[in-house]
């Protein structure tokens, strides 16, 4: 046992995935689903860009609002 937050996360790539592994710890890991938007929208040279930020930034949050709608 432990004091210490435990989060769950593989896979997670729709808000209702990370609102299930966010029920069942203290939060949701997603990794592997924002490596895909920043390998999907490099620019053709291999560049970022701030259309990455911006769908990252977009999909963070669409992830956060399932987390909350579940916590209530």
């Amino acid at each position: 046992q432990t004091d210490l937050p435990i989060v769950t996360g593989f896979g997670i790539r729709t808000p209702e995935q990370a609102a299930d592994s966010a029920n069942l710890s203290d939060g949701a890991v997603v990794g592997s689903a924002v490596v895909d938007i920043i390998a999907n929208n490099l620019s053709d040279d291999g560049s970022t860009n701030d259309e990455i930020v911006q769908k990252i930034a977009a999909f963070v949050g669409d992830l956060a609002k399932g987390v909350a709608a579940s916590q209530r």
